[in-house]
This record gives structure tokens, sequence and C-alpha cells, in this order.
């Protein structure tokens, strides 16, 4: 029987900290492709770099989150990107060390949406992980998504690029509750980014 693990040694062949190599190729031509038509921008005055953004009109059904804050079809939100070597570098340090940077990316991010007004101010925040537990530590809100065929393939998406860029490449798939965790989506409202890491705050 192949194992969940065994699969992803026989497609990385090798990949790890960075570097692809076998069926993990094709994960790192789209996402530089990706990265290409959708520009991911890094966050001004932003410090560790583990987070970036790519500001997009909403096109799906109207969302509306727990401080009330409702985001509609044609919205500007601010969709968030982990940035995965960073990441990667940074895990073995201390289980706590990439929630230190992300929220100073937050606060950062506060910092510059403070600035911008009307449409380029978005309404909110919205991220695909499957870290959603740790996203709830830092004022997400987090739900899974639905499992459909393209949640999935996402899912899978994500733990080729964890393969891809972890030291430890396909061994990373044996450890770690991350390998079992649905894919979640995440969303902030920008008033609540700005009630937790803004200046006042």
């Amino acid at each position: 029987m192949v194992t969940y693990a065994t699969l992803w040694r026989l497609l990385a062949r090798g990949s790890g900290a960075g570097r692809a190599r076998g069926a993990l190729r094709a994960w790192d031509w789209w996402e530089r492709g990706s990265e290409w038509l959708w520009p991911i921008r890094p966050i001004p005055g932003a410090c560790s770099g583990l987070l970036r953004i790519r500001l997009a009109r909403y096109r799906g059904p109207a969302v509306r989150l727990d401080d009330g804050t409702t985001i509609r079809r044609g919205d500007t939100i601010g969709h968030l990107h982990l940035n995965n070597a960073v990441a990667a570098a940074s895990t073995p340090d201390t289980p706590w060390r990439l929630q230190h940077m992300a929220v100073e990316d937050l606060r950062a991010l506060a910092a510059w949406l403070a600035q911008q007004q009307g449409r380029r101010r978005p309404v909110a925040l919205y991220g695909k992980t499957f870290l959603g537990h740790a996203a709830r530590r830092v004022g997400f809100s987090s739900s899974p998504c639905p499992p459909t065929p393209s949640s999935l393939l996402f899912r899978f998406y994500l733990h080729g690029l964890m393969v891809m860029h972890s030291r430890e490449g396909w061994r990373r798939m044996q450890r770690g509750r991350v390998r079992c965790a649905p894919c979640s989506e995440i969303w902030m409202s920008t008033p609540e980014l700005l009630r937790r890491y803004g200046s006042a705050s």
C-alpha cells in the first residue's frame, strides 16, 4: 500500500529547500507563471516578508464577517499570500516564530492601508491555507473550504509547495498535523485589521 508520504517521495525525487525536481517542477513553473499573470507585491515596510498581497475584485457571493463587514461582488479585497521560502527557512527556529513574523507583517500592512483611500483600500483580507488554526490566533476568521474537486486539488498543490520549500523535502509529509489539516478560507476585515494592528492599538 502506497502511503501519502511515499506518494510525495515518488513525486518529489529529491525536491526540497527551494529546489524543484521530478514532478514538482510543474509546481515551480505554475508558481512563477501565476505570479507573472497576477503580480503579488511585498507589503510596504514589512520586515520579514512572510506575507505578500495582491489587490483584486471580489467575484464570489456576498460574505458577512463577524464584525458586521459585508463583502459584495466587485469590492476590492486583498489576497494574502504566504512567502513559502521565508516560511520554510523560519519554521525550524520555533513554532511561534512564524506567528511573530506574521504579526509584524500585519502591523506593516495596517500602517500601509491606513494611508490608502477609496478603492485603493480593500474592504477585507482573504486567503486560502491549511494553517487555519494559526490564522485564527492572529485574528482571522477561518472555515474549511467546501470539499469540492477544486479545493481538494488546491490542497494537493499547497502540499506540493510545502514539500518543495521545506528543508526536509518529502519527509515533511511524515509528521505534523498540517498534512491532515483541511484547506481553509480565512478572512479579516480592514477595520478589524486596523483595530488590532493599527497605530492606535
